[in-house]
């Protein structure tokens, strides 16, 4: 009796996906059946839903300095294991001459003070694509955060990114369309008098907090052509106190459910050891009646986790994903001072101290991530949240090749995003 071998080489693709999306979390399963053969590579990587799915699978590391603290080098920490691994991610540069201002998408940004330019650099798999230069202001003004609207991977025909520029004690949101035929910064005026401190992008709008909590939005910005003559109109939403209410930074996410949260977090000045640290944090969710938008305050966020800091602020959906990861919890990172000064050698004001696990139960219940005295701070680097990143075939030329961390060698540009 004979015995037919199967082909699983080849097995249909919907079937292949079908199992994939079964292991969906952890994402870490696709990455190995990827590793197999080459069709099932190909049949996964061709998938862009299916990437998106095992995206949000995802649960954010911490970039931290590496080992003795080098200039061309960043450390990987996992929170929920309080793991440092031992891979290095190396940089092209030294951070030295370049600031941190923000990571979003798996992507961080960077700013030089001479060129104006931001790069965006992903550090697990050394691409990097450089901005053109902001060039409306000429000295004493710095970048708060750097946001995309995606994933530059995922969608590299269109992507958009915004910069929050702080001059003069007022912010400017700063947009740019990539790719663009217009490669130059549009300006969209902030109706509101005081600093913007987070941004997301949602549905095709803008959302913004600033430090008065005001409530910003700018409706439509999908239409942005990439010209001067784009019409952005901004409209503060939901007015804040017109003062600022002690001594604290707004955060805006999405949840894992499609709800706008605002999240004030509320300082401490610890006087012996001269620093901020992190007292409180409130949750509100931001509801719209057409017209009409108002904040309510919410006592939690149920099984979602936050994770806030210098990056695009982030949610994810904790239950059976991330063993370890406490739910109804915000995760934060030191960014009390995380500004990227343009002109100024040095762009942070401190050492981070303030890193940690806030609990919305109750009173709330606080759990420090480090000793101050950990070789994970540094003066050159605030530690920042940052995704893990998959690479598909479309993005480099169609090689079938799925990227996931390890030591990359610095290349200027993702092919096929031009």
């Amino acid at each position: 009796m004979e015995h037919s071998i199967a082909d699983w080489a080849n097995l249909h693709d919907s079937i292949l996906v079908l199992i994939v999306e079964k292991l969906v979390p952890p994402h870490s399963n696709h990455v190995r059946i990827c590793t197999v053969c080459k069709p099932w590579n190909l049949a996964i990587s061709n998938n862009t839903n299916l990437l998106r799915k095992i995206l949000k699978g995802r649960s954010p590391l911490l970039i931290i300095p590496s080992k003795g603290n080098s200039e061309e080098r960043l450390g990987l920490y996992n929170v929920i294991e309080e793991k440092k691994y031992q891979m290095e991610l190396q940089l092209p540069f030294k951070t030295t001459s370049r600031a941190f201002c923000g990571s979003s998408h798996g992507w961080l940004a960077m700013f030089d003070a001479k060129s104006l330019a931001i790069t965006l650099i992903n550090p697990f798999t050394s691409d990097g694509l450089t901005l053109p230069p902001l060039l409306n202001y000429s000295s004493d003004f710095f970048i708060n955060k750097v946001v995309l609207s995606d994933d530059p991977y995922l969608n590299p025909k269109e992507y958009f990114v915004i910069a929050l520029v702080k001059a003069d004690d007022h912010t400017q949101i700063a947009i740019i369309r990539q790719p663009g035929d217009i490669q130059s910064w549009t300006w969209i005026n902030n109706p509101g008098d005081d600093k913007i401190t987070d941004v997301i992008f949602r549905n095709g709008d803008i959302y913004a907090v600033d430090l008065l909590n005001n409530i910003i939005s700018v409706k439509n910005f999908s239409s942005f052509d990439g010209t001067r003559n784009s019409a952005i109109k901004s409209e503060i939403i939901v007015p804040g106190s017109g003062r600022r209410p002690a001594i604290m930074k707004s955060y805006i996410v999405e949840s894992s459910a499609g709800d706008i949260l605002v999240i004030r977090r509320i300082f401490r000045f610890d006087h012996c050891k001269k620093h901020y640290l992190t007292k409180n944090c409130k949750v509100y969710k931001l509801v719209q009646d057409g017209t009409e938008a108002k904040l309510v305050n919410v006592e939690g966020i149920r099984d979602d986790a936050l994770f806030l800091g210098g990056n695009s602020s982030l949610s994810v959906a904790v239950t059976h994903n991330f063993p370890g990861c406490q739910p109804n919890c915000i995760y934060f990172t030191d960014d009390y001072n995380f500004n990227c000064f343009l002109g100024s050698e040095s762009a942070r004001l401190s050492k981070p101290h303030d890193m940690g696990r806030f609990k919305l139960k109750m009173n709330g219940t606080m759990k420090r991530f480090y000793d101050p005295d950990h070789s994970v701070y540094s003066d050159k680097l605030f530690p920042i949240w940052i995704l893990p990143t998959l690479k598909d075939n479309h993005v480099k030329g169609g090689s079938g090749s799925i990227a996931v961390a390890s030591t990359p060698s610095y290349s200027r540009q993702p092919q096929g995003s031009q």
